[in-house]
């Protein structure tokens, strides 16, 4: 028999790849994406992730089990990448001005660059000159991030 915690470490990372498959989902739409469009896709992630939690994680009635299963340690670059919170701040951004998305993308370097393109295309699309400019500088900022200083990324967040 596989330890409760270790079923509960694996779900959690499943659980996190769901929220990762729904932020690809929503990159891949493209230009495509009209706003009714997103609230339909921001419904339908809510429902997944009410029916994750619902599922995956221990019943409230279990004393001994942690409802928070800690898979990053608190101090980790990373930690809040494995929760809901980023697949809705990236959908939040599609909402945004262009100027916005440009700063938005500036300060979230924790995005992968083909999240940060695709958030681009959707927000800037028609006009190619700004896109392409913009684009440009968020490279520019995720390889300096990048190269800082021993490549630690936390004081960007």
């Amino acid at each position: 028999s596989i330890p409760f915690s270790t079923q509960s470490i694996f779900w959690g990372w499943l659980e996190v790849r769901l929220m990762q498959e729904c932020l690809e989902v929503l990159a891949k739409c493209g230009r495509r994406k009209t706003p009714e469009a997103l609230m339909c896709l921001a419904e339908d992630f809510r429902s997944i992730h009410q029916a994750v939690e619902q599922h995956f994680r221990p019943q409230d009635g279990d004393s001994e089990i942690s409802q928070d299963i800690n898979l990053l340690p608190p101090d980790h670059a990373f930690r809040h990448v494995v929760s809901w919170s980023y697949l809705d701040q990236f959908l939040e951004a599609h909402g945004y001005t262009g100027n916005e998305v440009s700063t938005w993308c500036r300060s979230h370097v924790e995005y992968p660059l083909r999240l940060h393109k695709a958030l681009l295309d959707y927000s800037l699309g028609n006009n190619q000159k700004s896109f392409r400019q913009t684009l440009n500088d968020v490279e520019a900022v995720i390889a300096t991030a990048i190269s800082d200083e021993g490549g630690s990324l936390l004081h960007h967040f």
